[in-house]
């Protein structure tokens, strides 16, 4: 994917002639060149761009742009991984202002302000115009030392899940979209959160003579995983080893919702207080 910068050096130089048209005059006599009619500017600038050292800048802004597209592509979604090349992104969008600045004669305290931050927000622009319907999630900031043996989680009904973490005195409820698990055409829970909603119905295993197993289910159990350590930011396999266990194990503790068909008697007793926090959770509403 390849950004028009020269494209955002326009918007950048229309972005500080407005900052300059709001300056007072006797500000502006004392900031010399930055008045310079617009023709004057453009001059530098392209000999700028045509330089060797320029251009390198511009292959890996194009690379930060790359990076962040392809991640948005495959996850739909703002997660971690998305969050980091953004800030990636910036981070050269910032070299390219390092070298744009002198040619606008924009002061150091003024370049990120002006130039960076207009590049930045441009090239995000030109990113999401080709990528359609983004959902942007917020992934669970948890201390380092959360496990998966820590989370327990409770389908509230087929869309909500109600997690808790009591080492951590966590408790969050969430639905599909929240953790990213949606087919974007529908806008309905996708594969990945059938899967899960299986496995809480299934007391946390899938074998190969559970009803819901099907030629699929290896292939939707690893996007499961992956979606499950990009929302809980967990880097370990939310999944037991599949040759020790002969079965797809989760490591959290996962019940179906009460209105489950497939609800095991031992669940109804609502051992982790659902009720009672979403009982709490809308009485302060």
């Amino acid at each position: 994917m390849s950004i028009n910068l020269q494209a955002l050096i326009e918007i950048a130089e229309r972005s500080i002639q407005l900052h300059n048209s709001l300056i007072p005059k006797d500000q502006l006599e004392h900031m010399s060149l930055i008045a310079h009619d617009v023709q004057e500017k453009l001059g530098p600038t392209n000999r700028l761009i045509q330089s060797e050292a320029f251009q390198s800048q511009l292959k890996e802004f194009n690379r930060a742009s790359e990076r962040l597209a392809t991640i948005l592509e495959h996850s739909h979604a703002l997660t971690l991984p998305a969050i980091q090349a953004m800030n990636d992104l910036y981070g050269t969008a910032n070299k390219v202002s390092v070298s744009i600045a002198p040619t606008q004669n924009v002061p150091e305290e003024k370049r990120e302000e002006l130039i960076t931050r207009t590049i930045y927000s441009e090239a995000k622009i030109q990113i999401r115009k080709k990528i359609p319907a983004i959902k942007e999630i917020l992934p669970l900031s948890l201390p380092t030392d959360t496990t998966w043996e820590n989370v327990q989680a409770r389908f509230v009904d087929p869309h909500t899940l109600f997690i808790e973490i009591p080492k951590h005195k966590v408790k969050i409820t969430v639905d599909y979209k929240d953790m990213g698990m949606w087919d974007m055409r529908s806008d309905l829970p996708n594969a990945q959160w059938a899967v899960l909603r299986g496995l809480a119905q299934y007391g946390g295993e899938i074998t190969w003579k559970t009803p819901i197993a099907n030629h699929s289910v290896k292939k939707q159990k690893q996007l499961l995983s992956s979606a499950l350590k990009r929302y809980f930011g967990i880097n370990d396999d939310p999944f037991m080893v599949y040759r020790d266990e002969k079965a797809y194990r989760l490591k959290m503790v996962l019940f179906p919702d009460s209105d489950s068909p497939l609800a095991k008697d031992e669940f109804d007793d609502d051992p982790m207080g659902t009720k009672e926090y979403l009982d709490d959770v809308m009485s302060g509403i």
